[in-house]
């Protein structure tokens, strides 16, 4: 069944030029090279380890329970999705919390903002993530970009219960979608934001795309003449991009552009709130009942 992966809400005209601007004044005054047409940078930065929380929200009888092992394998699909670029993660704390009102929460309503104050830690450079039901499975998750306030309550990655590994969500199951959606936290935007227009989704090295990619399709071309490279009939659609809407097992990548839009947005947002942990703490323990 295709499913909506994410409902990030788009970001306006103001906001994206006010993010190229910060981004851009950024290297400026640090007098390095603008990561946007320079992806080769991105392989010499240090790793930066993000303090990172769950926070499991559960129904009546149960619902939505996961166990110890659950949120290992989502921390290692997370880890290893993002092994490609500068960004590590380990968890500070899990929480389990049975709340019947949160658990059913309509999106980004009353209850869900009331769940999201009552239960974020951390500051603007930890990232909490709340597992919780969606009517339908749709969306399967959506996340704050880096821009629209660090640190505030509305700061968070909020994923479909049934999007974890071997989750109910099949084929959406293997964990892509908290991928996806820390990819939107550190500053990404879906591979087909703006289309086939030279500016789309801000990396010179994912190809335009003029529409979200549905299940695994091969060789698909959206965007005939590529205008960011100048070259026709060459850069398929990015469908193997963590940042489309292909099924999970397709997504595999991101690219050395996107990592440094990434660190861009990191050290221009999150960076001031972070301090790399002087050892990687133990995962923690933890009881759904």
């Amino acid at each position: 069944e295709t499913r909506d992966r994410c409902s990030m809400k788009d970001p306006t005209t103001e906001e994206l030029e006010q993010s190229r601007k910060t981004i851009d004044d950024f290297y400026m005054r640090t007098r390095k090279i603008n990561p946007l047409s320079s992806p080769e940078r991105a392989g010499s930065q240090e790793v930066i380890y993000i303090s990172t929380w769950f926070h499991i929200i559960t129904g009546v009888d149960g619902q939505g329970i996961i166990s110890q092992n659950d949120t290992k394998e989502q921390l290692t699909v997370l880890n290893e999705a993002f092994s490609q670029t500068s960004f590590q993660f380990y968890l500070s704390g899990i929480n389990c919390i049975s709340n019947t009102s949160w658990y059913d929460a309509e999106m980004n309503g009353l209850l869900e903002n009331e769940m999201k104050s009552n239960l974020r830690q951390g500051n603007g450079a930890t990232l909490n993530t709340f597992f919780k039901f969606f009517e339908g499975g749709n969306p399967l998750g959506y996340a704050s970009l880096p821009w629209l306030g660090p640190g505030t309550d509305e700061d968070v990655v909020v994923l479909g219960t049934g999007t974890i590994p071997n989750g109910e969500l099949a084929p959406y199951n293997e964990g892509d979608t908290l991928v996806h959606e820390v990819g939107h936290w550190l500053g990404l935007l879906h591979t087909f934001q703006g289309g086939c227009s030279r500016q789309g989704d801000g990396v010179d090295d994912t190809p335009s795309e003029r529409s979200p990619a549905r299940g695994c399709p091969s060789f698909r071309n959206t965007c005939w003449f590529n205008i960011r490279t100048g070259l026709g009939g060459l850069g398929f659609d990015p469908v193997q991009n963590y940042m489309d809407y292909s099924y999970d097992s397709c997504m595999f990548e991101f690219t050395p552009g996107q990592n440094a839009r990434m660190l861009a947005n990191w050290e221009t947002y999150r960076a001031p709130f972070h301090e790399n942990p002087t050892e990687i703490p133990e995962h923690p323990t933890f009881t759904c009942s």
